[in-house]
């Protein structure tokens, strides 16, 4: 510090130039940082999973499909009305880039023209669809019924499939806006459309997400700033702080930038983040040079406060990057993103604080003592009474912590993950009402593929063989706890208790469908295939593959769905029983025999639904993962600083105390898990235990000064000044800096992304636990390794 804190005031305008120049180098590149929204993304490249569904992309001309829902009255009416609206909203969507195909009772009438030859012998708005005497009309009906359509409901959907992102060049969500653009433009004075799909989902998430990223950084400043004027009554106290942060964060879009990085699904809080915890920093710093203040020169006061905050706020800074590094351990795509990025930016910031804090605190005359904090002694004096309560009830405050903790176990043991992603949108959304219509009207609204192979003729033992394995997916049954379902029709609460595939289709349901006519049915499956491709081509290239040039196999899409919401043991469940069904039927020797003595490629499972499901269902672990190593790295640096193991893990209990407790109402409470309440324990713990960080070594730096002060006095009155002491003044600036964190992590409650609100809501009560707990808890855990120390 001899050296460190003279150079920093001497080469103070050497520090400001080397920041103005890393801003400006940095400002181009900050405006070219993009988010990055595939739904690959969400989870880590190496899962099997996310390889097959980058291989169903690759295969299949449409991969992923969208429905647009909308209710005709009309819609089996014998006159055709209803259907001649669909053809006409269809025929828009068509037109749209990225849409390669649509399917539709729309489409399914103009099939069954062609196969019927009606376009002859009926008027062209004939609904021959609608038939209830037509074989062939009805098959074609019940093979997509629950699909686009429930029979005799106004409710209809017309599934959209999209191009694969690699074979377009139009960006998804252009393609996802002019379909909703269509959706709100009905005919005929029909109510606006809903847009769902798992596609949609994501879409919808991400947008949300920009639109909190930018509303919520300008949130948490402005609710700062004027914390900060409030608080300390000094523009430019209020100033210095926020061009930390704003520093800090253009050098940290830069640096991402440089790197090659994108923001992903929860870095979008990158904003808000870096302001609270910058912010938090600067205070610090702040409150110790208000106080030098009062007996030294400005240039003076700022050196000495760098000699006794600047190993404090360094390991702050450490510590609080290893909170955050702890998430890149996680399976879940988005939260291993925020890890890195907000340990980088973390890092910046304590980079920043370095070299904007000094010159721009000593820079000119005007405005440069920050006021006394309104209540400044009324908090000292209770931050003192607080003391003298906890060391005066040591043994009750010491059993009240263990009682505590023992029920905030066993709560934490209850905790549940929030199985249903829709639930990460707010009740009241366009998105969630489209799926409460689709799951009550329509049926499941989880979308997902099996992926078979398939001979370079389909032959009907082929067929056969395919058809098996159909009855045995609808087949299966699974049983599930009941839960809040997106359908609000109580009636079917029994039904609701058993989970099943709502829908399995594949080119084998819609050859079977053929044999509807009399006529048809007498053709091989080779010519039933060939008359399929002839008049629904865009969904047979999407179903059916064309040969390989090398092996000559095809790949075979059976497509599935399935309720979005129910718990997540029974989807699991389920995933888990269509994998048991299609290993069984890879490995039977039926099957194996219709490719003859070559070795046919492994069927593979894949899509949003089962890679939503995968990554909801790594929640938890993530989070006790993440929060055992983050707490393992934060109690090795705490050893480090202190040189007391004892001080280390004193000073991790109060602040583990609070992240248990908030676990054990969650559990008791039955609140569930989701994105954002899984990264609270290991980013809590990184920024409360900077307040034990500062207290212990104010605490430590009081000894020389009380001893100088105590004269004869014994050791244990001589440890008690020194903690009295430190509650004084340290207690005083984790008051304010608490005051800050909370006030800047509660603009996240107002996010319509709920992992988000979830987020900003916990962490804020972690942080005010923290800070009771760093002036009640710690001084009673540390006062006799202090008391040693004095001696």
């Amino acid at each position: 510090m001899d050296f460190i804190a003279p150079f920093l005031i001497r080469h103070r305008l050497v520090l400001l130039l080397v920041a103005i120049v890393l801003a400006v180098v940095s400002f181009p590149l900050s405006s070219q940082l993009n988010m990055d929204r595939r739904l690959e993304k969400m989870l880590l490249a190496h899962d099997p999973d996310v390889a097959g569904y980058l291989r169903l992309q690759k295969d299949f001309a449409a991969s992923d499909v969208v429905l647009m829902i909308y209710r005709d009255e009309q819609l089996w009416d014998e006159t055709g009305i209803g259907i001649q609206r669909m053809q006409g909203i269809g025929d828009r969507l068509k037109k749209v880039d990225g849409v390669q195909a649509v399917l539709s009772l729309a489409e399914l009438n103009k099939v069954l023209r062609t196969l019927r030859g009606a376009r002859w012998l009926q008027p062209e708005n004939t609904p021959v669809i609608l038939a209830t005497d037509d074989g062939l009309a009805t098959k074609l009906r019940d093979l997509f019924s629950g699909y686009t359509h429930r029979e005799g409901s106004p409710y209809a959907a017309i599934a959209c499939m999209l191009t694969p992102t690699s074979a377009t060049k139009k960006s998804r969500d252009e393609t996802l806006r002019q379909i909703d653009a269509i959706t709100q433009d009905m005919p005929d004075g029909l109510a606006a459309g809903e847009l769902l799909g798992e596609p949609v989902m994501v879409h919808d998430g991400f947008n949300l997400l920009e639109a909190d990223g930018a509303r919520l950084g300008i949130a948490s400043t402005c609710i700062l700033a004027v914390v900060l004027l409030i608080l300390f009554r000094s523009f430019r106290w209020m100033l210095v702080p926020l061009l930390v942060v704003h520093w800090s964060l253009l050098v940290t879009r830069g640096l991402l930038v440089a790197i090659g990085g994108e923001l992903s699904m929860v870095s979008s809080m990158l904003t808000a983040m870096v302001t609270v915890v910058g912010v938090a920093t600067v205070i610090h710093i702040l409150v110790e040079f208000q106080q030098q203040m009062k007996v030294q020169s400005p240039q003076a006061a700022m050196e000495t406060t760098i000699r006794h905050l600047f190993k404090p706020v360094l390991w702050s800074v450490a510590t609080t990057a290893a909170g955050f590094a702890s998430l890149t351990l996680a399976q879940v795509g988005p939260v291993q993103d925020f890890g890195w990025i907000m340990s980088l930016a973390v890092l910046v910031t304590g980079v920043g604080t370095i070299l904007l804090v000094p010159p721009l605190a000593l820079l000119g005359s005007v405005d440069l003592k920050p006021h006394e904090i309104p209540g400044d002694h009324w908090l000292r004096r209770t931050c003192e009474n607080i003391y003298d309560i906890a060391v005066s009830r040591r043994a009750l405050a010491l059993l009240t912590l263990a009682l505590l903790t023992v029920l905030a176990l066993l709560g934490s043991a209850k905790l549940q993950v929030e199985t249903d992603f829709i639930k990460s949108f707010r009740e009241d959304s366009r998105l969630v009402k489209a799926y409460r219509t689709v799951e009550q009207n329509l049926g499941g609204a989880g979308v997902w593929d099996i992926v078979v192979p398939a001979p370079t003729v389909l032959t009907q033992p082929y067929l056969d063989e395919l058809d098996k394995l159909q009855a045995k997916l609808r087949a299966i049954e699974i049983e599930r706890k009941p839960v809040e379902s997106l359908s609000r029709d109580k009636s079917d609460a029994s039904a609701n208790s058993i989970l099943r595939l709502s829908k399995v289709i594949s080119v084998t349901d819609a050859i079977q469908a053929s044999d509807g006519d009399r006529w048809l049915s007498l053709l091989p499956a080779a010519a039933k295939l060939e008359g399929m491709k002839q008049t629904m081509p865009e969904f047979m290239a999407a179903m059916l593959t064309e040969p390989d040039a090398t092996t000559g196999l095809r790949q075979l899409r059976i497509m599935l769905r399935s309720p979005e919401s129910t718990d997540a043991a029974a989807k699991s469940q389920l995933i888990e029983a269509v994998r048991a069904e299609v290993q069984a039927f890879s490995t039977s020797p039926d099957w194996k025999k219709q490719f003859g003595d070559s070795k046919p490629p492994e069927p593979y499972i894949t899509g949003y639904y089962l890679l939503l499901a995968k990554l909801v269902n790594s929640l938890l672990a993530d989070q006790w993962l993440c929060f055992s190593v983050a707490t393992l790295a934060i109690g090795i640096m705490l050893w480090c600083a202190m040189g007391n193991w004892w001080q280390a893990i004193a000073s991790l209990v109060p602040n583990l105390l609070p992240i248990v407790l908030v676990w054990g109402i969650m559990g008791w409470l039955g609140w569930r898990v989701d994105m954002g309440a899984v990264m609270i324990a290991a980013v809590s713990v990184g920024l409360s235990i900077d307040g034990s960080i500062h207290y212990l070594l104010r605490a430590r730096r009081e000894i020389v000064s009380v001893q100088e002060d105590a004269g004869a006095l014994d050791a244990k009155k001589r440890w008690d000044l020194q903690l009295r002491a430190t509650q004084r003044s340290t207690g005083l600036a984790l008051t304010v800096a608490t005051v800050a964190l909370v006030c800047g992590f509660l603009s996240l409650v107002v996010s319509d992304f709920r992992p988000t609100e979830t987020f900003g809501r916990l962490v804020s009560l972690t942080m005010l636990g923290g800070l009771i707990g760093n002036l009640v808890i710690l001084p009673i855990l540390v006062a006799p390794s202090l008391k040693r120390h004095s001696s």
